[in-house]
């Protein structure tokens, strides 16, 4: 996932995990990356959906640490 994130994902903009009740799903979202070709081009937004909150905390603080290097 994290491989994705870094091809598509614009990092500094990912917010933390949010819980969408209607999905029952922990979802992080972010701009899309403006380096990178991204094959939706009408979407502005990448939006991760991920079945559990500690899954998708690993993945929100592996993107941050990204930011940091």
């Amino acid at each position: 996932m994290i491989d994705y994130i870094k091809e598509y994902c614009d990092i500094s903009s990912m917010t933390e995990p949010l819980y969408d009740r209607d999905s029952d799903t922990w979802d992080l979202m972010s701009e899309t990356s403006e380096n990178n070709y991204f094959p939706y081009e009408t979407d502005d937004v990448v939006h991760l959906q991920f079945e559990s909150k500690a899954e998708a905390e690993e993945t929100y603080n592996e993107a941050v640490k990204l930011i940091n290097e």
